[in-house]
């Protein structure tokens, strides 16, 4: 482990001890519903399962789009295709306490010093994506019953999130303070916003047609859920993600996600029990975490082939 890695690790010892309490939890909870998760586990449908964990991964490869789009931001242009697959490194790294190794690490891998700049595009990336997730969330909701009008709710949320992330607000906003420290940030604004809410749109909409079709299909695979009852779990697995997001101080959301995925299937009125619920929300866990496993191959495997190509070869007599 490298010794800044070590340092800062030791040195938030708060953010080590709510990972800890929360996987603590999480195993305490799989114990105690260890039942309905073998049920769940044992009559799995393996095949739809591996469809969720591609489709789960492919959205996280479609993050990079718009990621690339932040980067322009702040005046780093950078290709398309490595910003895609830097949207994978992320997910290696969000599981550590603290949310600058992904920044770290990204601005490693394109050989920018800028890690101020990555980090900042990568809070714009979370915002953008906490938006049009929740939109997406609330329009499974209520597709049931009127749908025509979850379209409507998930376009005007894809839109009005689209706008927001044209406005270049974070970078204005932390170029103002950096005035203050006389310091400067350069600021790319878009020469047609219409181009560029059209472009976050587009992003936004193929995102979530993946995202949420990863979601129904996981739970298609580990459930005998009737429609209603997995657009409502669906839904509730969309909203508990913006929720464990938005719990920063614990990695990757761990145990807030589960509860949040509980309390709102509950209140909304699935026909499953609050243990059930429980064991689909830890069984989702697992599934949900085998994207960032397969990421976590993907880029070794790329940076151990990329080490070998580069290495010096030996003098030929």
């Amino acid at each position: 482990m490298p010794i800044a890695l070590s340092r800062f690790l030791l040195g938030r010892p708060m953010r080590l001890a709510l990972a800890s309490m929360a996987f603590g939890a999480l195993l305490l909870a799989s114990w105690r519903c260890r039942a309905p998760i073998s049920d769940i586990l044992a009559n799995a449908n393996l095949l739809l399962l591996g469809l969720s964990t591609l489709l789960a991964l492919l959205a996280n490869y479609l993050t990079g789009l718009p990621f690339n789009d932040f980067l322009k931001q702040y005046g780093m242009d950078v290709p398309v295709w490595k910003t895609c697959y830097l949207q994978l490194v992320v997910q290696v790294t969000k599981y550590i306490p603290g949310n600058i190794w992904g920044a770290i690490l990204q601005a490693q891998l394109m050989g920018s010093p800028r890690i101020g700049v990555v980090f900042l595009a990568g809070i714009n990336i979370i915002a953008f994506f906490m938006s049009t997730v929740s939109t997406s969330g609330l329009a499974l909701l209520v597709y049931d019953r009127h749908p025509f009008v979850a379209i409507l709710v998930a376009i005007a949320g894809w839109v009005l999130a689209s706008r927001v992330a044209t406005s270049t607000w974070l970078p204005r906003f932390v170029s103002l303070a950096a005035r203050f420290l006389g310091k400067s940030l350069t600021i790319n604004v878009a020469p047609s916003p219409t181009h560029q809410i059209v472009r976050f749109f587009t992003w936004a909409s193929l995102h979530a047609t993946v995202q949420v079709a990863s979601v129904i299909t996981l739970l298609m695979a580990t459930t005998h859920f009737d429609l209603d009852n997995i657009l409502i779990g669906s839904a509730s697995i969309l909203l508990a993600w913006v929720i464990g997001t938005a719990a920063i101080v614990v990695p990757s959301g761990l145990g807030v996600r589960e509860v949040a995925f509980v309390s709102f299937a509950a209140a909304l009125g699935t026909s499953a029990n609050a243990q059930s619920l429980a064991a689909i929300a830890i069984v989702a866990r697992v599934v949900q975490t085998l994207p960032d496993i397969l990421a976590l191959v993907v880029v070794a495997t790329v940076e151990s082939t990329r080490s070998i190509r580069n290495r010096p070869r030996p003098p030929v007599h």
